[in-house]
Order: C-alpha cells, then sequence, then structure tokens
C-alpha cells in the first residue's frame, strides 16, 4: 500500500491504431453526406439514467470494450444495467454511410454512442477531414444520444503520439460539442508511472490485456460520470490490487485535469 501511496502523491504533483494511422491512403473526405444540417446542439446528458444502451462504432481498437465495460459497470453500480451494441466496423467515414447501422442508431434507442476510427497520420504530415466525425455526433444529438469520441492509446514506445491524437479529437468537438473519452492521456501517465506492465499486444499497435482493463476504466467513468476512484471495483486477475487502486485513481485525475463531457447547464 505504501507503494501505491507514493505513487498517488507523485500523481497528483505531476497534475494523451490500427489501420487509421495509414499514411498511404488518398485524401478523399471533402464533405460530410448530404442532408445533415449543420447545426451544433448540445451534449444530451445521459450520465444518471438507470439503464445505458450504448452503440460502438470502430475498427479493432474496440474489441471486447463492452463486454470489459459492462462488467465493471455491472459489478460496481448494481443499480444500472448496460448493454453494448457493435453498429459498424471501420474508419468514421466508412461507418457514417453504412445505410444499415444508420437504420439501426436510428431506432435502437441508444442512450450513448462510443465513436472511434478518426483516420490521422502516422507521420503527422496529413491531415485528414473531420466532417465524418462530426457527422455521426450531430446525428446522435438530434437523437438525444450521448456521443463519446475515443481517440487511441499510443503504440508502444512513441511518447507524443497520445497528446497529439487527443488534440486531434479536440479539434472535432471544437467544431460539434461531444465527449471524449481520454485514453491516451491516462494511458500516457499510467506508462510514466508504471512502465514495469505489459500495457500493449506483441504488435507494438493494439491492447494487452492491461491496457484493455485501462481503457475500460475511462469509459466507466465517461459513460456514468462516476468517478472510478471512489467505486468498489470488482477484483481482477489481470492487475494486483494495489494496480487497480493506482488505475483508477489515474483515470479519476485525468478525466477531472480533462473532463471527458462538458454539458451545458
Amino acid at each position: 500500500m505504501r507503494y501505491t501511496i507514493f505513487i498517488w502523491v507523485i500523481l497528483l504533483s505531476a497534475c494523451s491504431s490500427g489501420s487509421n494511422k495509414d499514411d498511404t491512403l488518398p485524401v478523399i473526405e471533402k464533405d460530410p453526406p448530404p442532408g445533415d444540417l449543420v447545426v451544433n446542439l448540445s451534449i444530451p446528458n445521459n450520465q444518471n439514467l438507470e439503464e445505458y444502451k450504448v452503440a460502438i462504432v470502430g475498427n479493432s481498437h474496440t474489441s471486447g470494450l463492452g463486454n470489459r465495460v459492462s462488467d465493471l459497470i455491472t459489478q460496481s453500480m448494481p443499480n444500472k444495467k448496460i448493454s453494448f451494441v457493435h453498429l459498424s466496423s471501420g474508419f468514421l467515414v466508412e461507418t457514417v454511410a453504412d445505410a444499415s447501422a444508420q437504420s439501426e442508431f436510428k431506432n435502437g434507442g441508444f442512450t450513448h454512442i462510443v465513436l472511434q476510427g478518426l483516420r490521422y497520420s502516422q507521420s503527422r504530415s496529413i491531415t485528414y477531414p473531420t466532417s465524418y466525425a462530426e457527422t455521426w455526433i450531430q446525428r446522435a444529438k438530434t437523437l438525444g444520444v450521448t456521443p463519446i469520441l475515443f481517440p487511441e492509446h499510443p503504440q508502444r514506445g512513441d511518447l507524443t503520439e497520445a497528446r497529439y491524437v487527443h488534440s486531434l479529437h479536440m479539434n472535432v468537438i471544437n467544431n460539434q460539442k461531444a465527449c471524449i473519452a481520454p485514453v491516451g492521456l491516462v494511458w500516457d501517465k499510467a506508462l510514466q508511472l508504471v512502465p514495469s506492465l505489459t500495457y500493449h499486444a506483441p504488435d507494438g499497435n493494439h491492447a494487452a490485456e492491461v491496457g484493455q482493463y485501462l481503457t475500460s476504466l475511462v469509459f466507466v467513468e465517461a459513460i456514468t460520470g462516476q468517478r472510478v476512484d471512489s467505486l468498489s471495483l470488482p477484483q481482477t486477475q489481470i492487475v494486483s490490487p494495489d494496480i487497480q487502486l493506482l488505475f483508477a485513481q489515474i483515470t479519476s485525475q485525468v478525466i477531472y485535469d480533462n473532463p471527458a463531457c462538458q454539458f451545458d447547464s
């Protein structure tokens, strides 16, 4: 426990994927699909509901996210119910034009949607349009659904990628209000404080179990608005109790410094 307290003191005193990083792809996105009015609505606040129904669109970085978040929420907040539906896979530019996914989303009675798959340049030499992400967000808000952007964690060994990717998503919400789960920023802090853990899968890109667990904590807090460091989280074999507590503290502190959702009063 001394180890945990010591690191938490450091944290307070110190207090950022897959195929969407391909610079070889042409920049073809120009305008959002026709028929969408450009209206910047307030973010619907669905945090206090007793039952959540969450849609997910994105690539392989979202694999298994729903199950992990569901387990954490249902076991730590027994008064809550939650379900996830993976609507479509790919970049946001592709999923926004998926007629089947759009129909299911429109009629599915969702409370939240996790949006992952914003294209960006790994070399940072290309700037891709964000209009498709903004279209997704606008459609969600029109339906009373809370949109949550998912900026990916950094690749192994890249100390600046997380903050760069987070900034790109911040640019999106500056144009179209939405929540943003600061996954990469949480990873940065955890990698700084506990670098000995294996956060990445062997490919250095996707998350290993430890990284997946850390990402899940971010979405628990983003969806529910409850600080995860105040919850009685179920024990896990993925990390020790001390590290589990530390991860929760890191998550809540980073979200406190970088609010996931800023609702209009």
